[in-house]
């Protein structure tokens, strides 16, 4: 018993912390907002008890049981105050409805807002985790929780005044069964509970089928994926893969809900016992004389308010209740801790030097080392290439230098400097960067390119030059509306679809656009046409004149430009030198030249 109680006080508390957590929420989206549906709420509760007891009157003076002069004219102003309050009643609804609908968009816009802006600053190394994505799309939906909860929490205001108000007049007629009356309808209440938290839990577990059948709807309906789906003819495939985990998903959720629906079911009957049980008794009084058929009016009125006040109160709070699991999961979110702490507060302008010293490095989650003891240097207006087969680690040192992920040990300075010292942002403001998936955006091709500096006070000669630099001007001639040109057709009918290589010439130029002191390009030629390749490298060496840059290229051919080439294989520096240095040498760089130089050759002299 003692236990029991224990877990009653801690659920009733929860309740109340978790309404309090979202009553915050929704503050901060709108105080006006709140306080007039609080408003609403307070009125909708005294309303239906005002109107029941004017019938009563009615009644008692149509009946002749309240003898009082002036009949008519008594029961013409009961009418008139009863519609008066009716229509006052009826307009506030209205105006709550109004005030309710605008009110949830403007949270949930909050809500959305918030949970973006922490995806932004999250860390990279998250990204790497389905808990992650897990706790993200638990997050997502927690916007709809905290929506009910808030509304489970002003209609339990109106439900609760309601309860009293009926409660104290209902006693008067016997004292015993309306306690049982409360009694009775707990168990359902409690047993609902009960299902709901275990449901809830079902869920969180089967968060991942969820997140695989959204999958496999999305690569079915994406344009992306529209070409292969209909070349391989694997649409069926598809729904049968989805089926696959809809239908036993489904049947262990179908079999939970059956179970709690009859159970709550069966033990609802018992409150209407009650209720016949009190009317039986009012009914005895009435022909007794002890009250007045208007009192039954009443009365009967004020037991449907009650059961229902009382029903809808408990499921409000069993709402919170439930819902609090799912709001925990939105406090979480808002917990993940960033294991880059954005600590230090020195700024960063001209960058002089590059050292990586003995660095070692795995991704989160991972037990292979992707760079082992690395150490190079990097001197200021020196162009590096960091050469190496896929999954040499390559990226990973550029990702290193950006702090998108901190090293495991060793030390990476800028300028003779720890980087962890310099803050985060005005460390990346440093770089200008393509990575080997630049994305685009279905925005204007203006600022696809000068997204990458919104600060920066530039004409249009600016956007020009980087799509010059670029080698992107043709595509220039190929919009309609020149910059102000969107760069998709998803949400624009005159936007542009462009090819692989065009996307990659855009996100080059967003590249140069920057002008940051020191150039990182990864793989800036993967997509691009021979003659494109060539006009970038010609770029890259006419842009990053007094500038730093770092490149990497699998076609080795490019490195002829860079005064320094690092090779990396297996997370190690194996060797680094110029071209003909690292040629005299005869080692890895060598041989991996001397591959691509002999196909050449080869075709050349029609081997």
């Amino acid at each position: 018993m003692k236990r029991k109680l224990t877990l009653l006080l801690s659920g009733t508390k929860s309740v109340f912390s978790t309404f309090a957590y979202c009553f915050k929420l929704s503050v901060k989206s709108s105080v006006s907002y709140t306080l007039l549906r609080i408003a609403s709420q307070f009125v909708s509760g005294f309303s239906g008890i005002i109107t029941a007891y004017f019938g009563k009157l009615i009644i008692d003076i149509l009946s002749g049981s309240l003898q009082i002069s002036n009949r008519v004219q008594y029961v013409i102003f009961i009418l008139a105050l009863s519609s008066g309050i009716g229509i006052a009643v009826l307009v506030l609804g209205k105006i709550n409805d109004y005030v309710t609908g605008i009110h949830n968009e403007a949270l949930t816009q909050y809500l959305n807002i918030d949970i973006i802006g922490r995806s932004v600053e999250a860390d990279l190394a998250l990204f790497d985790s389905p808990e992650y994505y897990n706790q993200l799309e638990m997050a997502k939906r927690s916007v709809l929780s905290v929506i009910s909860v808030l509304w489970s929490g002003l209609s339990c205001v109106s439900a609760v005044i309601t309860l009293l108000s009926a409660l104290l007049i209902i006693g008067k007629v016997s004292i015993p069964l309306t306690v049982l009356l409360v009694a009775v309808s707990l168990p359902s209440a409690i047993l609902n509970q009960s299902y709901t938290k275990k449901l809830y839990q079902w869920n969180l577990t089967h968060v991942k089928e969820e997140r695989q059948m959204n999958y496999l709807s999305f690569i079915m309906t994406d344009k992306k994926y529209a070409q292969e789906l209909r070349l391989f003819n694997i649409g069926d495939f598809l729904k049968e893969k989805f089926k696959a985990i809809w239908g036993p998903y489904f049947a262990k959720k179908k079999k939970l809900t059956k179970k709690r629906a009859l159970l709550v079911t069966l033990l609802s009957v018992f409150p209407q016992l009650c209720i016949l049980g009190i009317l039986t008794v009012l009914s005895l009084r009435i022909m007794s004389g002890n009250n007045t058929i208007g009192d039954y009016s009443l009365y009967s009125g004020l037991l449907a308010q009650f059961l229902s006040s009382l029903m809808a109160a408990l499921t409000s709070i069993i709402n919170i209740y439930d819902q609090k699991l799912r709001i925990h999961s939105f406090e979480e979110f808002e917990a993940i801790p960033n294991t880059v702490a954005n600590t230090g507060t020195e700024k960063l302008s001209e960058i002089t030097s590059i050292e990586f010293d003995d660095v070692s490095f795995r991704y989160p989650g991972t037990e292979k080392e992707v760079l082992k003891h690395i150490s190079f240097s990097v001197n200021a207006h020196e162009k590096v290439c960091l050469v190496g087969l896929n999954g040499a680690g390559k990226s990973t040192v550029i990702k290193l230098l950006l702090r998108f992920y901190d090293a495991e040990s060793g030390n990476i300075r800028i300028n003779g400097v720890d980087i962890k010292n310099y803050e985060i942002t005005s460390l990346r403001k440093a770089f200008s960067c393509l990575f080997q998936q630049s994305p685009n955006y279905a925005f204007t091709l203006r600022e696809n390119i000068t997204i990458s500096d919104i600060f920066k006070n530039a004409d249009e000669n600016d956007v020009l030059d980087a799509l010059y630099n670029s080698s992107a001007s043709d595509i220039l001639g190929q919009m309609a509306d020149g910059l102000d040109s969107y760069l998709s057709r998803a949400y624009e009918e005159n936007g542009t679809e462009l090819s692989g290589g065009q996307h990659q010439k855009i996100a080059l130029a967003r590249t140069f656009f920057r002008n940051s002191s020191v150039l990182i390009l990864d793989e800036p030629s993967a997509s691009l046409d021979p003659e494109s390749e060539y006009k970038v490298f010609c770029s890259l060496e006419k842009l990053s004149r007094g500038k730093t840059a770092i490149f990497t290229s699998h076609r080795l051919s490019n490195t002829i430009i860079a005064d320094k080439i690092i090779v990396v294989e297996n997370g190690t520096v194996i060797e680094q030198g110029t071209h003909d240095e690292l040629m005299e040498k005869a080692s890895r760089y060598a041989t991996f030249f001397t591959y691509q130089a002999d196909r050449y050759i080869r075709k050349k002299a029609g081997q």
